[in-house]
């Protein structure tokens, strides 16, 4: 008689390191995925993780690195009033916190409407197209909607490394560099057989994103532009 096969005992480990290995990928760019099957959307999301990994984060790197050196020489250069770096430093800071802090694709979509409505952004305009595209869901008969974001267990929020720095002064406008760090976390929700829905293994990356921001005398903020969070990743269980 042969012997039982033995179960592997690190197949939770394995299933765990797969949904890493997926989600260590996300970034704002996922909230655009809609789809019915969370195991299709992890699969596409890997694929295009790949490619645009590849594509950005040489560029992204090298701006960051170049923001950096640009904002030391004008500082250098020019004469910037430290109260005044210190008001607008406060101005961006509410700025990261009102559009990259939500746990759910309602507040999700919450967030992207205040940005839109206090910095006066038109819906094509190139944040919210970049940093906060639309969140994808799905809606069934009656109309209510179910997120990715939901069906990942994803939240979002800036972590305590942010770099605000001067690149330019015209009249009476700043430009600054920002530089911060995305944690986004989430949770799977997977299927088990018999058991329904569960939540899986929770994670966080945090990943690094390059702002540019020009802000007037009157605190009035212009001109969003920048890269979205890339780079080098740090993970968690």
């Amino acid at each position: 008689m042969m012997p039982p096969t033995k179960q592997p005992r690190d197949s939770g480990t394995r299933s765990t390191n797969r949904w890493l290995a997926a989600f260590g990928a996300l970034t704002l760019v996922a909230v655009t995925l809609a789809g019915t099957n969370y195991a299709a959307h992890a699969r596409t999301l890997a694929t295009q993780q790949a490619q645009i990994t590849q594509l950005t984060n040489d560029s992204a790197k090298q701006s960051l690195q170049a923001a950096a050196g640009t904002a030391r020489s004008v500082q250098d250069g020019l004469g910037i009033s430290p109260d005044r770096v210190s008001t607008d430093t406060a101005i961006i800071t509410q700025l990261l916190s009102t559009a990259f802090t939500w746990n759910s694709g309602e507040s999700y979509g919450e967030s992207r409407e205040a940005v839109k409505a206090r910095y006066d952004l038109a819906e094509g305009s190139r944040f919210l197209t970049t940093f906060m595209p639309p969140a994808g869901f799905n809606q069934d008969k009656t109309g209510r909607k179910y997120y990715y974001i939901d069906a990942a267990g994803l939240s979002s929020n800036v972590g305590g490394n942010v770099d605000v720095d001067v690149v330019e002064i015209a009249g009476t406008s700043y430009r600054y560099a920002v530089m911060a760090d995305l944690v986004i976390s989430g949770t799977p929700t997977s299927s088990t057989s018999g058991a329904g829905q569960t939540k899986g293994t929770t994670a966080s990356v945090t990943r690094r994103m390059l702002l540019y921001v020009t802000v007037a005398a009157d605190g009035t903020v212009s001109e969003l532009t920048g890269y979205p969070a890339s780079g080098d990743t740090r993970t968690s269980p």
